[in-house]
């Protein structure tokens, strides 16, 4: 989880009082793997020599000879490299959901949703309780306006890599993708009964995405095919699931 602004203190007070309700309830609940909480300046982030003067390993570098010593990824999308995607599926939660008579439904649909695939609550992509500035701001761009009220967005994701067709050995096995493909789908659709108007995100979302118009953009994709009919009246630009591209 990405905080702003917190310092490592800051940030060990917040999250005190649950890893104490955790540690008090042995035996119910399980944290795979250490707990780590820090904070670094926002410039380090992406910045490859700091990251390496503060021995902190998590870019994978490109091995080509001739690389660009600032060609990485972060190690915790290597496994993206030549993947071929079964499904993947997002979905926008409402802060809504979080209300008192709202939680036990939604830790239920959760629970029922992983029994068909694991899910994914990314919270720093969620704007719901963000300044009023940063909301006015965000509500000025094309995204679906159901990103200013969720307080995470939901992604499940299965595939297999790296495959690539007509490579022996390393070929997409299309009978496992079709099922883990369906196991996507029902996991999400546990989630989707609890935020039916959710929609999703466009840049990690479903190839196959259904009523993408909605998902996507929202109320604004009125207002967005006015203006490609007014500046793109031919068409030119086009692009799957794009606005107009019907």
């Amino acid at each position: 989880m990405v905080s702003h602004g917190l310092d490592t203190d800051q940030a060990i007070k917040i999250w005190r009082p649950f890893l104490e309700w955790l540690k008090s309830s042995k035996g119910a609940y399980t944290i795979v793997g250490p707990t780590i909480i820090g904070s670094l300046p926002a410039r380090g982030r992406w910045d490859v020599d700091w990251r390496k003067e503060h021995h902190q390993d998590v870019f994978v570098a490109d091995s080509r000879p001739d690389k660009n010593p600032n060609n990485v990824w972060w190690t915790g999308d290597a496994g993206q490299v030549g993947w071929f995607i079964y499904g993947f599926e997002s979905l926008w939660l409402p802060a809504s959901l979080l209300a008192d008579d709202s939680q036990e439904i939604l830790a239920n649909a959760l629970f029922v949703a992983s029994r068909h695939h694991g899910v994914e609550l990314h919270f720093n992509k969620g704007l719901a309780g963000a300044p009023h500035d940063v909301i006015e701001t965000a509500s000025d761009t094309a995204m679906n306006p159901a990103v200013l009220t969720a307080f995470a967005l939901a992604i499940s994701a299965d595939g297999q890599g790296p495959a690539y067709p007509g490579v022996s050995g390393h070929e997409p096995d299309v009978a496992a993708g079709r099922r883990g493909a369906n196991r996507v789908h029902r996991c999400m659709n546990e989630l989707r009964a609890v935020a039916p108007n959710g929609g999703s995100y466009v840049s990690e979302s479903s190839y196959f995405e259904n009523d993408y118009q909605h998902s996507y953009w929202g109320s604004n994709y009125t207002r967005l095919v006015a203006i490609k009919k007014k500046y793109d009246p031919a068409g030119l630009f086009a692009v799957h699931n794009g606005v107009g591209s019907r």
